[in-house]
């Protein structure tokens, strides 16, 4: 992988330049070899790293730190006071309320702080910016699933678009959706034809809808649909979340956000209801009527909507692997990382139609004692350790 190296060096050093570009040049040559990544200039579209060459470094780096978001990696060697610029340079750096952190140490060190830098700065290249939408506003039950716009819009660089719950229905009578490799599965599947023809419907219409405004992902008020066209939007979200296009239900704008992070990890994720808890054994119960098609490991079962008995439902068993249970708060200030396995697929009929139970590697009180709304995500794999590297450059503190 490439990583774009902005180099740094005194003004004052010209009469040092041939032993800084032979001993510069020594030290990366060391590293790409030893690392596998490979420094390039003038890419600033690829993760880019401050290389420090020399002290005096300081004045060069105020110079254009602007012209790059924050965080901020120096990448410091132990010569020519390297080290020491790249020490002013940081405490300058969170003076001004801004994140960074020193590459320094030895071969095995730096390898290992040059791959989480690597990662960290992919990871928010992938999240900062975004555009995601909202399709009429949060389910009337979601009382405290909002989210902290300023924090939004700090922190994530994004913004949340909102359009009326009738722009989806006007798209929806068109009656059009591109009939790809996985509708045509769909279709095969045993159901009351009309209805899912419905369904395919309104995932054609999210489609074309998030094309055109350039949605990253979405959330809708999904419960609207029963009353207005009798079929639900469960089929669609599980389609697009196969394909790590985020779809949220029912307007919840902290899920929603939450679900955007996984899949920018590259996780697929299951945003669903707690149903139980067994605090002492450290399971749970949890449940939706829709999910990522992919994460099931047969093909899925369609039935109706668990709460109206209308429209296309999903019940699919998951894979009995590790797992993670990740929600932000809606403040954008903290967020619950919970590490556990899938221990059972459930069929239970008071329940919605996908259900797992969890066993989890910690206690999980705090998720029943202090809750960051009702949904939660789930995805497959331990994903604690790369969560803890990169929300904190998001603004957000894991909390037991």
């Amino acid at each position: 992988m490439e990583i774009n190296l902005i180099s740094l060096r005194s003004a004052l050093s010209k009469e040092r330049s041939s032993y800084l570009d032979e001993s510069s040049a020594k030290f990366l040559a060391s590293l790409e070899m030893d690392t596998g990544y490979f420094f390039v200039k003038d890419k600033p579209s690829l993760p880019s790293i401050f290389f420090i060459e020399s002290g005096g470094s300081e004045a060069e780096f105020i110079k254009i730190y602007n012209n790059f978001p924050s965080p901020y990696f120096l990448l410091a060697t132990g010569d020519s006071n390297s080290l020491a610029s790249s020490l002013e340079i940081l405490s300058f750096i969170e003076r001004q309320g801004l994140m960074g952190k020193i590459i320094y140490g030895s071969k095995e060190e730096i390898s290992k702080k040059l791959e989480s830098s690597v990662f960290v700065l992919s990871s928010l290249n992938e999240i900062r910016g975004s555009k995601l939408g909202l399709v009429g506003k949060p389910s009337d039950w979601l009382i405290s699933s909002g989210l902290d716009q300023e924090r939004l819009s700090k922190y994530f660089s994004s913004v949340i678009d909102e359009i009326p719950f009738g722009t989806l229905l006007k798209e929806i009578k068109k009656g059009e959706y591109v009939e790809d490799d996985e509708a045509k599965a769909i279709k095969s599947l045993p159901y009351d034809k009309e209805t899912l023809e419905g369904a395919l419907d309104i995932y054609g219409a999210l489609g074309r809808i998030a094309s055109k405004r350039n949605w990253k992902g979405f959330s809708i008020r999904c419960f609207d649909l029963l009353t207005s066209v009798h079929n639900t939007a469960c089929l669609a979200l599980g389609l697009f979340n196969s394909k790590l296009f985020t779809a949220s239900c029912e307007g919840d704008e902290t899920a929603l956000l939450s679900m955007f992070i996984l899949n920018r990890l590259g996780k697929e994720a299951f945003q669903c209801n707690p149903c139980s808890f067994d605090i002492t054994n450290k399971k749970m119960v949890l449940d939706h009527c829709t999910a990522p098609l992919s994460m099931f490991k047969e093909k899925v079962t369609l039935m109706s909507h668990f709460e109206s008995g209308e429209g296309v439902g999903i019940r699919g068993k998951f894979l009995l692997e590790d797992c993670t249970v990740f929600k932000l708060s809606p403040t954008l200030q903290e967020a619950y990382v919970f590490e556990g396995k899938i221990t059972a697929n459930l069929e239970k009929e008071n329940l919605c139609r996908s259900q797992l139970e969890v066993k989890f590697d910690e206690d999980i009180s705090s998720l029943l004692d202090r809750p960051f709304g009702n949904h939660l995500l789930l995805c497959y794999g331990k994903e604690k350790e790369r969560l803890e590297t990169l929300l904190p450059y998001l603004g957000v503190k894991i909390v037991a």
